[in-house]
């Protein structure tokens, strides 16, 4: 686990030093949850005269990046389950659902 756990962490810091780069060069990297959150935290940092204390740091970056990635597998998985379990309760959904198919 932790050996995973560095592996993940060595990648989202990659990819977060690469949209760093872009985004002191100019680009803006609001392409996805990841780059809207580093805009933010960007500005937040350059607002505040390049104050580091202010906005949040890389591991915090890295952290909410494991949370998203964690909170959105586990929606998902409980959206599959009561996909299966409702139409099963259920035959009329069961005989709709399957005359739509």
């Amino acid at each position: 686990m932790k050996q995973i756990s560095k592996e993940v962490h060595a990648l989202l810091r990659g990819i977060i030093n690469k949209r760093e780069k872009a985004m002191e060069a100019g680009e803006t990297a609001n392409s996805g949850l990841l780059g809207i959150l580093m805009e933010s935290n960007f500005k937040e940092i350059h607002e505040h005269q390049n104050n580091m204390k202010i906005g949040m740091s890389a591991k915090d970056v890295i952290d909410e990046c494991k949370l998203f990635y964690l909170a959105g597998q586990e929606t998902i998985s409980v959206l599959l389950l009561w996909t299966m379990v409702l139409p099963s309760q259920h035959s009329d959904w069961q005989a709709r659902a399957r005359e739509e198919v």
